[in-house]
Order: C-alpha cells, then structure tokens, then sequence
C-alpha cells in the first residue's frame, strides 16, 4: 500500500514534471510562448526512464509509453511554466509544504504510526528513484499546473453538479461487499512494561500486576481505578487506558505485541476483562470497552471504527473527485490547445 501511495502521486506528475535544464546536447523541440525554451534528448531520455519506472510499480505497461508521449508532455510544461509567469501565478513554499505533509500522514496511516522528516525523505527516495530536491520541484510542477488550469476554467469546476442520493445509493449497491468491517475490538488496559529492565524489577512488575488482578477480582477497586493506580501507559492513562481500535487483520499489532496478547484480546467479550496477559512489551490487564463481528457497512456506517467518515459520505465523495477528475482533464485538454495555438513549437525528430 505505501509503495502504491507515493507512486500514483508521482506517475501522475511525471507526464507534466521535469528538470529545468539548460539547452546541452542534441534539440528535439524549442518552445516559445513568451520566449524560446529547447527540449534536449537527455531530457527526454531521462524522463522516459523516469515514468517506465514508475509505471512499473503502478502497473502501467512501460511499453505503452512512447518517447512521442513524453516529449509532448515536455512540451505543454514549458508552455504552462511560461504561461503561468506570463499570467503572474506563481507557488508559494508553504502550498508545497501542505503537499509533502498531505503526502507524509497518508503514509502513516497506512504504516499506522508516525514518521520524522528523515525517515518520509527515506521512503520517497526509495519508492520514486527521486533526490529530496526533485520530489519537491515536481511536486511544485503539480501544483502550478492544476493552479494554472482551474484559474483559467473556473467555469467548469464551478459548474460540476455534487451527486444526487439516487446516484450514490445505485454506487453502493454496485460495490456494497467492497463496504465490510472485519472483526474488530476496542481495548483499555492498565500497562507495566517490561522493556530494559533487570531480573529483579521484572519480578517487581510481575507483583505489581498481581496485586492489581488481585484488587480487581476482590471488588477492593474498579478497572478505571487500577489504571490510576498502576498502569505506566502516560498516554493512556489518565483516558480510563484507552487505546483504541484493533482490528482482526492489524498484523502490526501482532507484531508489536505479540501472537498471545492478540489472540487473548479477540477472546473478550464487550465489556469483560482480562485475566493478566503478559506480551512482547509487558504486562497487561484489558477490557474490551466494544467487540464488533465482522459485518457489511450500511449507507450510514463509518467506514473503519475510528474513522466518522460514512459510506454514505465516502461514496458522495468519491463520485465528486471523480467528476472532478474528469473537468480537470477536459480542461487542461482546452488550456493546452489554446496555448499551442499561441506560442511556436518546432520538433525536429
């Protein structure tokens, strides 16, 4: 999945990003809207290999790339990079910061934690062939294109009609067993861990969660009272050991914690708690706050149990960047013939 993430958003930049390089070697084509910018084959052959690549990782036959395809695609960025200096539009750093950070938390969710700056850099580097400095320009590429584009047909994307009802309940219909939840529960605990600590604070902590099972099962203090007291999870501590959903099929969770406190977990019914469940990283007491089977969505479901986003909302969605998809092709389709219209273009292939 992350591999997919980064390379669809790349592969779609690809065809209108490059390099901005001075005029060496052999000429393919010169430019000229407002002045004259030449296309060298070093460009073209870079690039070629550029998107082939890409287009493996997505899927995309790399022989149905041809050089025509990438030295017209060279062609209408020159002519939006001059045209949108022509026009005074220009993008600013902090429109191509909100893009990396878009880029950078659709990441984490599908890892399912956080990354730092050095760690993203690293992924980009390895998923796209790409220098930190080339993601961004072509990330910057991107961005002055759809700017460019929806600036001068506003129209149109003003125009686009949102999806009616009867339209996105004939969509779900069509892919309702595309909308399941998997067997999931929602767990608090009260935490020790384990983690460098000698023999004998190990067997402190192995009394310490006893001694908690023990107050538990004597009714001498309630699960929200043994995570005050006892538990060492600060993030969770002090929200009744709250730690969210876990999925049946979160093989980072198993990973992380191991086979045991998994399977033990997926045991609880809604409401019951655990006996002690030792793990990879410590021990635990857990209560199951939720315990869902698994189950096909309704219209009005949220489509993963931590996410408030309905089907309903994600199909209304969904049929909207859709159209939108389509105006944004329709239009650079009428930008880009009207400005070859206006500037001077010589191939020389």
């Amino acid at each position: 999945m992350r591999k997919i993430g980064l390379a669809v958003l790349i592969i779609l930049t690809a065809l209108t990003g490059s390099v901005w390089a001075d005029i060496i070697g052999e000429t393919v084509a010169t430019v000229n809207l407002t002045r004259t910018e030449g296309i060298t084959k070093q460009q073209v052959d870079k690039k070629l290999a550029e998107v082939r690549n890409m287009g493996t990782q997505t899927g995309i036959q790399p022989d149905k790339i041809t050089r025509d395809q990438i030295i017209e695609s060279l062609i209408s960025e020159v002519l939006i990079k001059q045209a949108a200096e022509r026009d005074g539009i220009r993008v600013q750093q902090e429109d191509i910061d909100r893009l990396v950070n878009q880029q950078k938390r659709q990441i984490e969710a599908q890892m399912g934690r956080q990354l730092s700056d050095r760690e993203f850099q690293s992924i980009v580097s390895q998923e796209t062939g790409y220098s930190w400095k080339e993601y961004r320009q072509r990330l910057e590429n991107q961005i002055l294109q759809q700017t460019y584009i929806t600036q001068k047909k506003r129209g149109m994307f003003e125009a686009i009609n949102p999806p009616t009802e009867k339209e996105i309940r004939a969509l779900y219909q069509e892919n309702a067993t595309e909308f399941t939840n998997p067997e999931f529960v929602r767990i608090s605990h009260v935490f020790i861990p384990l983690a460098n600590k000698s023999e004998s604070e190990q067997e402190e902590a192995r009394n310490k969660i006893e001694r908690a099972r023990s107050q538990l099962r004597s009714g001498e203090m309630s699960f929200d009272d043994l995570v005050l007291k006892y538990s060492e999870d600060e993030n969770s501590k002090f929200s009744g050991g709250d730690v969210g959903f876990v999925t049946r099929n979160n093989k980072q969770v198993k990973q992380v914690y191991g086979q045991n406190f998994f399977q033990e977990i997926f045991e609880l019914d809604e409401g019951e708690v655990s006996d002690i469940i030792e793990s990879n990283v410590g021990f635990h007491i857990v209560k199951a706050t939720t315990h869902e089977m698994p189950k096909i969505l309704g219209l009005d479901d949220r489509i993963a149990p931590d996410n408030p986003t309905t089907v309903r909302e994600y199909l209304r969605n969904r049929i909207y960047q859709e159209r939108q998809q389509q105006t944004l092709q329709q239009a650079m389709n009428d930008v880009m013939e009207e400005l070859r219209e206006q500037a001077e273009i010589v191939r020389y292939d």
